[in-house]
């Protein structure tokens, strides 16, 4: 795997063009072993308790809602869904917690025995505000993407930010032609974007 690092000057304040097509998509990060939802989240990931609760809305582990994130358990291989507050009446039924949380108890999410998996990683969908709010915090922690996606999200990115910022294959400092030339080798790449800007919603200080 080609593990590539692009410095960004306040990230925030930039559009990046292609990513709310790789959040929805889905990427993956490392996931060793099942760990709860809220300590995945908060403690390995570093999402503020506050914000878990205040605007993740809603929660989907492979699908099926989740009510609880302190007691569900998310396993390599699974996929996790994070989105703000959902429209209309399906988005009520699926808001983790909601009054309407017991009209899919059926097809809500119950912890049960982690299949075995030589997967290492939990792929995460972003939805609405989810998207830009989380954005630099998981940039910034590094993503991993199938080489194909990785380098079309890339040439979108190189459009939009400047030839100077640093741009880094594994230890080496490169030009853009030495990333394009990745597509020819077929490698997955861990992609992370760093900023001097720290996320508000981030636990996670400089």
């Amino acid at each position: 795997m080609k593990t590539l690092k692009l410095e960004i000057s306040d990230l925030d304040k930039k559009v990046l063009p292609g990513w709310s097509v790789v959040a929805a998509t889905g990427f993956c990060m490392p996931l060793k072993s099942p760990i709860t939802i809220k300590s995945l989240l908060c403690q390995e990931w570093g999402i503020t308790s506050k914000y878990l609760d205040d605007r993740i809305q809603t929660l989907l582990l492979n699908s099926s809602p989740v009510d609880n994130p302190e007691t569900i358990r998310v396993s390599p291989g699974d996929t996790l869904t994070l989105s703000g507050a959902m429209p209309g009446l399906a988005g009520a039924i699926l808001r983790k917690g909601g009054v309407l949380a017991g009209m899919r108890h059926s097809i809500s999410a119950q912890n049960e025995e982690a299949l075995e998996t030589k997967s290492k990683w939990v792929t995460v969908k972003l939805f609405n505000l989810v998207i830009d709010d989380l954005r630099a915090l998981f940039l910034g922690q590094g993503i991993f993407l199938p080489v194909e996606q990785g380098l079309d999200f890339l040439r979108k990115v190189a459009v939009a930010i400047p030839a100077d910022e640093q741009l880094l294959l594994g230890s080496q400092s490169v030009q853009w032609e030495a990333v394009w030339a990745l597509a020819n080798e077929g490698a997955d790449i861990h992609i992370t974007i760093v900023s001097p800007v720290t996320s508000e919603y981030s636990s996670i200080s400089d």
